[in-house]
């Protein structure tokens, strides 16, 4: 699914604004929001980093 959407210049201000504050990216606890963790990725590494 896929859509265009417009914003104005008050909203993309406001936007940009809110992704330089901390708020953006960290939660509550001060942790990250999105975590680098994915399968595919922990598996890689887990595989490049293990002993044999």
């Amino acid at each position: 699914m896929s859509f265009n959407a417009l914003y104005t210049d008050e909203a993309k201000e406001e936007i940009r604004k809110f992704l330089t504050e901390p708020r953006a990216y960290l939660n509550t606890n001060g942790e990250l929001r999105m975590s680098a963790s994915f399968p595919t990725i922990d598996l890689v590494l887990y595989n490049l980093t293990s002993r044999k």
